[in-house]
Formats: C-alpha cells, sequence, structure tokens
C-alpha cells in the first residue's frame, strides 16, 4: 500500500489569534513512533514493521494500547478523522480493536471516558460500530450498515464531527478512499479531551496479527496560554467541596490528591474526583468535617487545563451548618413597646432576643415575630451561642446600632402599650417562645408612662413566666444587647392559684402560676368546705402546672366549695397559702345559653364563627354541647369537646381558627375564644343556626338572612349580625342587626357593639374636655367625643372646624356606629400639622334609614403648654 509521509502541521497564526489549523498525519515512514509524533502506552508491545505500518508485536495474550495528546481541539468546527485497519483474524469479543476519536488518556483497560469506533464481536458478520462511554456507563451511538467485517477484515474509516455535533460514520471495506456510508447520530455530550489512540485485546494466537497505518486528524486547535481559574467554591456535604473550574482540566492533575491543601488542615484529603462530564468541577471529599461558622482557605497547585497551563489559585469560603432549633432555645428577652418620652434608649419600639443556646448556631432567615394584629418575617442572620439580638423595624435599624447586634424587619409589628402577645416561630412554623404583656407590669405609674422596657428576670428558669418579667431598672430605661438589669432577681413571689375547675362530677383541676415543689406534698395540704374526702391527687406541669385531685363522691350540682391548698412552694424557695372557690355546674335546659353574633360571610382567608352567651344564672359546661346548621338534620353538626365551662353573663366565640380570628378583628376577646375542628357550612345569604346542649336539648336557633344587615353597607362581607336583646326572641328579625364600623364590624368574644340598652336613651354627645393641649405631655393631649344611641344603626358624619368656620379635620365619614363609643382626634390637621391654638367646633350629624336625623355641634380650645 502507498505510504504517505509523516507531518504535523500546526500552521503560524498572528499574536493575537486564537485559533490554528491543525493536522495530524502519520504513517510511520520513519520507521517509528517515540516521535513526530509522539505516541504513549504500551511501547514494547509495538513496532514499525518493513512495511512501514504500526503492527502489534506482543509476546503473549493480553491488551495494548497507544495514544496521543492532539491538544485542544475547537469543538465549534469540523473535525475529521481517517485511519486504516488491517485484522489478519476473524474478530470476535476477545480479538477486537477500538480506536478512540476523542475522551481520556487512551488506556489498556478501555474504561476511560470518550468516543470510540470498535471491530470485533461474535458472529461471522461484525460491522463498524461506534460507541460512547461516561462514567463506566457504555452507550451504542452508531451500528454500521455493512456486516462485512468478520473476517481479516481491512479497512479505512473516515468519521466526521460538524459544528453542530453531528457525526458521520464512512468506510472502504478493500482499504482505498472509495468510501460508503455507515451511519451517523448526533452527540454533544462528550467535547473534551482531544486524546486519540489505539486499543487492541488479543489471545495468544493473533498477538502480532494487527496492523494500523495512515491516521490523519484534521481541524483546529484553540490556543491556551491562560491557566485555569476557580469560578466557585460549592459546599455539597459536611466535609464534601466542589470545586467550579473555569475550564476543562487535565485528568491527572486534577485529580491528585496533592494538588489541594486546606487550611484548617481537616485532616487532609480522604478522595478526588470529577463530577461532571466536562471535567470542570473536582469534588474534594475531606477526613474530618468542615469546621463550623469558620472561614475555609483552599490552595490549589499543579492543576493543569488541556493545554498544560498551571498556576496557584487561592479561594475561601465561609461554613456554617445550622442547628435545628427547639423551643426554649432563642427566647425574647426584652421588649420595649412604649418607648415615648424616652429615658435613655432611642424612641422606637423593639424586642430583644437571647440564644440561651451554649453552643448552637441558628440562621434566622425565614423566622417570624407575631403580635396580636401582624407579623414580620426575619431576613438572613447568625445567631450564635449566648448572643443578644435587638429586633426592630427597619427604619429604625440605624437609631440602635450604636447599642450592638441588631437586625431590622421590613413590616416590624406595632406593639401595643398595653395587652398584646409576642410569638417567634422558626420558618417551618414551631413556636420557640412566646409572652403576653399588659400595661400592669409596670408597678411604678411614673414608669408605667413609657420610656422603659419589660425584662425578663431569669433566662434558664423552669419556673414559668408570669412572674418572670419585671420593668427594666437601667437609668437608661432598658438593656439591649446587655445584661438584664433585672437579670435573677430574688423572687419573693409564693405560687398562686390561677383557677379551679370541675372537668367531671369527682374530678377537680387547679392551675396554679408556677411550678412548686411536691417532694414534702400530701394530701394533707388540701382542705375543703363544706368537707370533701379527696381519693388521689396528681400534679402535672405540661404546659402548665395543675393539680388533678379525684373525689371518692361526685360532687352535687349547684354545690359552691372553697378550696385551701397550703405549703405551695416554688422553685425558688418561696412558701405560701392560697385559696379559690368552685362549684358543680348545673343540668343546661333551653334558653340557659343562647346565639349572640353570627359571622356567615367571612373576608377572603376569614373564617366563620358563631358567638353564644351563656343568659342564665348557673356555670354551664360546654363539653358536648354542639352547632348545627338545621333543627331537622343533625348530622352535620360541631361538637365542643373539652372542658369549658361557661360562667353566667360570659360570652365565647367558636370558630375553626381563632388564632386568625384574633388578628382580624380588633374587638376580639382573646380569652374568649374557642377553636373546634370544624363548623356546619353556613351558606353566605341565609341559612339556619342551631345550639344544642348534651342532653339533646335545643337550647337556641336563629333564621339569618343578609337582609338583615344595615341596608346602607356596601357588603356585608366580613360583617357579623348581633344579637340586640338577650331576653328577645332569636327569632325576631329586628333582634338582630350589624355590628359596628367603630369596632371593625364583629366583636367575637366580647359585649356587642349595637346591644340595646335596657332603657332606650335619647342619645348624646359629651366632650371629654372643653380644652385639651396636644403637646405630647402626658396631660389632655388627645380630645374623645364620647356618644350614646338610643338604637343601633346610626351613621354619622363628623368635622372640626375652626374659628371662621373652615374644615380642619374630618373625623368621620358615612361611619356606622356601635350604640356606645368615642371618636378620637389626636390635634393633627387634613394637612398633617399640629392645630393652631384657638377656638373650634366638632359638628356631628347622625342618619338613620328610618329618617331620624340628628345634629350636635360643641365647642372647646386647643391650647399650648406655654398657654
Amino acid at each position: 500500500m502507498a505510504k504517505i509521509p509523516v507531518l504535523l502541521v500546526l500552521v503560524s497564526c498572528f499574536l493575537f489569534s486564537k485559533n490554528i489549523f491543525s493536522q495530524l498525519v502519520d504513517g510511520f515512514e520513519d520507521g517509528e513512533f517515540l516521535s513526530n509524533p509522539a505516541w504513549t502506552g504500551t511501547h514494547d508491545q509495538f513496532v514499525v514493521n518493513v512495511s512501514k505500518e504500526l503492527q502489534l508485536k506482543a509476546l503473549g495474550p493480553g491488551k495494548a494500547s497507544l495514544g496521543l495528546n492532539l491538544g485542544n481541539l475547537n469543538f465549534d468546527k469540523t473535525i475529521i478523522w481517517e485511519f486504516y485497519v488491517n485484522l489478519a483474524f476473524a474478530p470476535s469479543l476477545n480479538n477486537r480493536v477500538e480506536i478512540q476519536l476523542l475522551g481520556d488518556l487512551v488506556n489498556n483497560q478501555g474504561q476511560n471516558d470518550g468516543i470510540f469506533v470498535r471491530i470485533g464481536e461474535s458472529g461471522s458478520e461484525d460491522k463498524i460500530r461506534v460507541f460512547k462511554r461516561i462514567g463506566g456507563q457504555l452507550t451504542l451511538l452508531c451500528s454500521g450498515a455493512n456486516g462485512i467485517y468478520g473476517k481479516k477484515p481491512d479497512p479505512r474509516i473516515q468519521i466526521t464531527r460538524d459544528q453542530q455535533g453531528k457525526w458521520t460514520v464512512k468506510s472502504d471495506p478493500n482499504g482505498n478512499h472509495d468510501f460508503q456510508m455507515e451511519g451517523s447520530f448526533s452527540d454533544n455530550e462528550i467535547a473534551f479531551g482531544s486524546n486519540f489512540g489505539i486499543r487492541c485485546k488479543f489471545t495468544s494466537s493473533n498477538k502480532n496479527k494487527f496492523y494500523f497505518d495512515d491516521f490523519h486528524v484534521t481541524g483546529e486547535l484553540v490556543t491556551d496560554k491562560t491557566p485555569p481559574n476557580i469560578d466557585s467554591l460549592v459546599v455539597v456535604g459536611p466535609s464534601v467541596l466542589n470545586v467550579h473550574f473555569n475550564e476543562e482540566l487535565d485528568s491527572s492533575s486534577a485529580i491528585s490528591l496533592l494538588n489541594y491543601e486546606m487550611i484548617p488542615s481537616l485532616g487532609g484529603l480522604a478522595g478526588v474526583k470529577f463530577v461532571d462530564s466536562n471535567r470542570t468541577i473536582v469534588q474534594l471529599e475531606f477526613v474530618e468535617q468542615f469546621v463550623n461558622d469558620v472561614i475555609h482557605m483552599l490552595t490549589v497547585s499543579e492543576v493543569k487545563d488541556t493545554s498544560m497551563n498551571t498556576s496557584v489559585l487561592q479561594d475561601s469560603f465561609y461554613f456554617l451548618m445550622e442547628d435545628s432549633v427547639v423551643f426554649g432555645d432563642v427566647i425574647i428577652n426584652e421588649i420595649l413597646a412604649d418607648p415615648v418620652p424616652s429615658v435613655g434608649l432611642p424612641e422606637a419600639e423593639f424586642i430583644e432576643l437571647y440564644s440561651t443556646s451554649p453552643d448552637k448556631i441558628f440562621e434566622l432567615g425565614g423566622w417570624l415575630i407575631k403580635d396580636l394584629t401582624g407579623k414580620a418575617k426575619f431576613p438572613e442572620y447568625i445567631l450564635r451561642p449566648k448572643e443578644h439580638l435587638i429586633v426592630c423595624s427597619l427604619e429604625d435599624t440605624n437609631v440602635f446600632n450604636a447599642f450592638g447586634n441588631v437586625i431590622g424587619i421590613k413590616n416590624f409589628p406595632t406593639l401595643n402599650n398595653d395587652k398584646d402577645a409576642i410569638v417567634l416561630v422558626d420558618e417551618y412554623g414551631n413556636e420557640l417562645d412566646s409572652i403576653f404583656y399588659i400595661s400592669e407590669w409596670h408597678t411604678d405609674p411614673h414608669k408605667a408612662k413609657g420610656g422603659y422596657s419589660f425584662e425578663r428576670i431569669y433566662k434558664d428558669s423552669d419556673c414559668g413566666n408570669l412572674f418572670n418579667w419585671k420593668t427594666s431598672v437601667s437609668p437608661n430605661g432598658g438593656s439591649p444587647n446587655h445584661q438584664n438589669s433585672v437579670n435573677n432577681l430574688i423572687d419573693s413571689i409564693s405560687p398562686q392559684i390561677i383557677s379551679a375547675n370541675l372537668i367531671d362530677v369527682n374530678t377537680l383541676n387547679i392551675e396554679l402560676s408556677e411550678l412548686v415543689d411536691t417532694v414534702n406534698f400530701t394530701s394533707n395540704n388540701f382542705i375543703f368546705d363544706p368537707k370533701i374526702t379527696l381519693d388521689s391527687w396528681e400534679y402535672t406541669t405540661n404546659p402548665i402546672p395543675i393539680y388533678t385531685l379525684t373525689f371518692d363522691q361526685p360532687i352535687d350540682s349547684g354545690l359552691r366549695c372553697r378550696v385551701i391548698v397550703n405549703n405551695l412552694q416554688d422553685c425558688h424557695g418561696n412558701i405560701g397559702t392560697d385559696s379559690t372557690s368552685f362549684y358543680q355546674p348545673f343540668s343546661p335546659v333551653a334558653g340557659d345559653i343562647i346565639i349572640n353574633e353570627v359571622l356567615f360571610y367571612p373576608n377572603i382567608g376569614g373564617h366563620d364563627f358563631v358567638e353564644i352567651y351563656n343568659n342564665s344564672s348557673k356555670p354551664l359546661n360546654l363539653d358536648g354541647w354542639t352547632i348545627s346548621n338545621s333543627l331537622e338534620n343533625q348530622t352535620n353538626a360541631s361538637t365542643v369537646q373539652e372542658t369549658r365551662f361557661l360562667n353566667p353573663g360570659e360570652y365565647l366565640a367558636i370558630s375553626t381558627d381563632t388564632s386568625a380570628l384574633f388578628l382580624e378583628y380588633h374587638s376580639a376577646m382573646q380569652g374568649q375564644l374557642l377553636q373546634v375542628k370544624s363548623l356546619p357550612s353556613l351558606p353566605k345569604d341565609s341559612g339556619q343556626v342551631v345550639l344544642s346542649a348534651p342532653n339533646g336539648i335545643v337550647s337556641d336557633y336563629m333564621n339569618y338572612h343578609r337582609s338583615q344587615h344595615f341596608q346602607l353597607l356596601k357588603s356585608h362581607k366580613g360583617v357579623s349580625l348581633e344579637r340586640l336583646d338577650f331576653n328577645r326572641s332569636s327569632l325576631e328579625v329586628t333582634n338582630w342587626h350589624s355590628a359596628a364600623h367603630t369596632v371593625g364590624y364583629a366583636t367575637p368574644g366580647r359585649l356587642n357593639s349595637q346591644l340595646q340598652p335596657i332603657a332606650n336613651q335619647v342619645g348624646g354627645v359629651e366632650l371629654s374636655s372643653d380644652v385639651f393641649s396636644p403637646d405630647g405631655d402626658g396631660f389632655e393631649d388627645l380630645l374623645h367625643v364620647h356618644y350614646t344611641l338610643k338604637e343601633p344603626g346610626f351613621v354619622c358624619n363628623a368635622q372640626i372646624y375652626n374659628h371662621v368656620g373652615v374644615s380642619v379635620f374630618d373625623l368621620a365619614q358615612s361611619q356606622l356606629l356601635e350604640m356606645n363609643g368615642t371618636l378620637t382626634w389626636d390635634g393633627v390637621d387634613l394637612e398633617g400639622q399640629k392645630a393652631r391654638v384657638g377656638p373650634y367646633v366638632v359638628l356631628i350629624e347622625l342618619f338613620h334609614p328610618n329618617g331620624e336625623t340628628f345634629q350636635f355641634k360643641k365647642s372647646f380650645s386647643v391650647a399650648s403648654r406655654n398657654n
């Protein structure tokens, strides 16, 4: 066969050119294969024979390989491979050849990733087949059309890959250049590695019968003189790091354990490997885990790209493994709800958190802080062990920077000066801490005027929260980001009885104010009047401390008893005696408990509720009472399934989500809400509500219709129907009216806004004072307009006029009023300015749908501190 001279052409380029043309031609005319070009592999198993062909010359059965690194081929251009193969035997699975076109460095085992051509299989109709191997997974890409390579094949093969990744396979079975189509396929997954080579597998009889000649590879090289760089470091496990490089790497240098150094050392490397097919991501697995809350420095040296460029690289990453948080790990430690007037702290509300854990680290991103009217989400923040953190409104962040750790939160809840609940929950909704505070905690009247925070006394106490808060004694009014000024104050208050309730005729629960010591406590510590024999007792603390007493005889209905508990000792050593009364409720009869308020068309995302009222003179246990929507069909009923006493004159609103109800209606009474699993369906236009006792007696029922709502309302969505008179029938249409706008259109758990007075009054308007001074000194800063109406349904317009008759403020505009209420002006006019000193008039106009109108005009003066 005619030989083609060996030639490796690298056409010169300009200094700033990116690509150069490359052509490899090796016909072995120089009689060797160790240079120009230099083949690598099992040199001792190959020779260039007298016919100037590359020939396998092994000593026995086995495997042999040779390979070339062609440089960094440009896969955006067409690449052509052409070669001649002569197998002087009938190929088989044990006697076959593979020509690798692309991929990793060629080796004997054939486990390297790449694309290769194979000749040799079982049977006599062998075909040219093209395979791809990625991560040990072998995929057939193309099977030739001609099955004529089963006996002494000597074809010339030509394979082309275009810039779109389409491959074409052709061959001439006679070894000439009359190429015929074998097949085609598309593949862009392997666009790395320009390692070309041959792999032979053979038995002893064929150890010198493999011949190769006329290797041609034509394409463009991408010149690369820039060493690889690190794009990013990504932690994928406690001891596993992915290093993302900006280009394909040389395999042998990239997976060498010696080329990576970490500070801290982490015990060195346990393994290195590629995790992507493009050879750009190296995964490092260390012997030890990353050090929590520490910056790690990685040094990379002697890692080369495919053009053998190398440099020393350094990059760092911060490792944080967030610990799981449980109740009590992070607590609410200080609250400033009334910052004005300031005595040293900024005039801005804040909550201080404290991490009680000695070693846990928490990421606060996604946590929520909630109060009775709002909630806000924490941004990302790392809270470390035993660390304080000020939490405030985003707008107030700067004023607290001087105090240390601070995080500003968008939509931070506005804290009530009196009666507010603060709840801290994690990103999964788990409660971590909560506190319900009241202004009465300020025992000093001077401090109660504002500027002083509430501080937690015991951070790690198991004694409960009731007596664990106190007004700050710091001269600044608080101790944000410092140990609380009341920290670990001595507790001198003995345990108190909060309540005593019968849960059945033989069992009494006594709820206590704090945890108590029961080691030296016996049944003799309980004294009853009249005398009752105690059969047994137990003490539980989940979630609150409770004594559960069991009597040997049932308590008679209506019997009122007194219990005295001696020697109650808390965990601080305080000992005292306390007493309270309890009684056995009576059996209910019809009309004892009545329906008092119904919301049947809630706002979007809201919930129906039914409010009931004990209209009797006896306490009643609600366990087993039901609410349904039909007298005829009681199957769709909601049942109260807990012991809950409703005392005479007490209200209770029942809903499926009392938390949402409490947040939606500002007039809701938190302690007078009861959550049930379900309520019967209450259609938004009309329906029926039925209240039944456990003995099956229908205690009350009412029929409702949307027409019962106040006719001037634009919509009754989110507006409840309130009962006007306890003693009028629930079936009287006129005994129901829409709740007032001034109370938020519903009063769940409290006195109705439209409750009809026993004796109708003519109605009237009174001012809190003839003179008020809106100067912030705490004395008569607000003007209160108190009104009393004779019946519900009045709409109010109210304006403030100055001495020349110009309106300076709209106090009310078409506002549906409750029966008794107050309108308040803070002295700020329509322009947002403080009203000028001088005389003013408030004009109040009342309108009723029945045609009645009333007008009231009251004079007053605005004064200032300097008057």
